[in-house]
């Protein structure tokens, strides 16, 4: 299963990992309009908290902000 961020025109990044098969699955979770993906890897999804099962994670990033890794380069281009 893969993992995506959403990045939202405004610059701003969805507090959501989407965990899919691929990019067109993540887009059948996101209805904000106009919205970049990116991929992140699988383990640092995980790291973070995200259960490992296809969906949308709403506040997943909230919650591992309040604790960070050293992942940070690797969760956020």
């Amino acid at each position: 299963m893969k993992a995506f961020l959403v990045k939202l025109n405004s610059g701003n990044i969805l507090d959501a990992v989407i965990r899919a098969t691929d990019e067109a699955d993540a887009r059948s979770f996101v209805t904000e309009e106009g919205c970049e993906f990116g991929e992140i890897r699988a383990e640092v999804a995980h790291a973070i908290g995200t259960p490992d099962v296809r969906g949308r994670h709403d506040g997943v990033l909230t919650h591992w902000m309040l604790a960070p890794t050293t992942m940070t380069g690797d969760l956020i281009r």
